[in-house]
């Protein structure tokens, strides 16, 4: 997303340096040099002046949306704090306002048994809303062995164990409506047959098109009524059509849109079926 943004100023460059091009070229068929020199230097100054404010409103979203992700970042801190500091939140990791929203979704649903696709500090987060909450389980599906791996330590550092696990689960092959997707597979990491919330930040988005539909299709029957899904990234193309195929097949869902950075999606079940 952020590569695109760089590349406005520079489209919108060449577009009025084209265009620019073409009036000056006109015009010097048939005015004075004086006119013609008068003009350009007109267009350039349209031109600069666009490519700039394109710069410095981009620049004060970015600005804006640094100060909120630290902001729910404090936020977080001093609800849990923490044993020991959480890992990073940038780049492919769960953003601050994503991580917030997930412990404020578990202090108000107050689920028994979460399932997460993916780990990491999210795994912590949901942790430490747990134990504030008594007790309860969070399972996290992470399909990246060395992944697991440390985030199963840092389970272990802030003293989760005995609620947070990190399940190695590959990817495989699963058939979903007589097609065939990859996911996770779940078949040893044990969970329940009944579901409160599950939490959706895996798998990557380059494994296939659309590589989070899977997750609905597969634990919607486990998922208790009332329960909800929580899908991070979900304002990229992938996560939306996936989002647009759920709404279509099952009709017992209702879907909330939160504008946070990466995007979200609350996915509530209304009734069996």
């Amino acid at each position: 997303m952020a590569r695109r943004n760089r590349q406005v100023p520079t489209g919108l460059a060449l577009l009025f340096a084209a265009g620019t091009a073409l009036i000056v070229a006109i015009l010097s068929q048939y005015t004075s040099l004086a006119v013609t020199v008068v003009v350009g230097l007109a267009l350039v100054i349209i031109a600069f002046k666009s490519m700039l404010d394109a710069v410095l409103a981009r620049t004060a979203r970015q600005q804006d949306n640094v100060f909120t992700q630290y902001e729910c970042l404090q936020q977080l801190y001093q609800y849990i704090k923490p044993v020991q500091p959480f890992p990073t939140t940038r780049s492919f990791r769960g953003s601050p306002d994503f991580l917030l929203e997930v412990y404020q979704r578990i202090m108000r649903h107050t689920p028994r048994v979460v399932v997460e696709g993916s780990s990491g500090l999210s795994t912590l987060i949901c942790g430490y809303a747990l134990q504030q909450l008594g007790g309860g389980r969070v399972i996290s599906l992470e399909h990246d062995a060395f992944f697991a791996g440390v985030a199963q330590d840092d389970v272990a550092r802030h003293g989760l164990g005995a609620i947070a696990r990190v399940q190695h689960a590959p990817i495989v092959q699963h058939s979903i409506r007589g097609r065939s997707w990859l996911w996770y597979d779940f078949t040893r990491a044990g969970l329940p047959d009944e579901i409160d919330m599950i939490v959706i930040d895996g798998p990557p988005s380059n494994l296939q098109k659309k590589a989070r539909y899977p997750a609905l299709p597969l634990l919607i029957d486990r998922l208790k009524v009332g329960g909800i899904l929580l899908l991070d990234d979900a304002a990229r193309g992938g996560e939306r059509r996936a989002v647009e195929d759920w709404q279509a097949e099952f009709p017992n869902i209702e879907v909330e849109h939160v504008p946070l950075e990466k995007g979200l999606v609350v996915v509530t079940k209304t009734r069996p079926g």
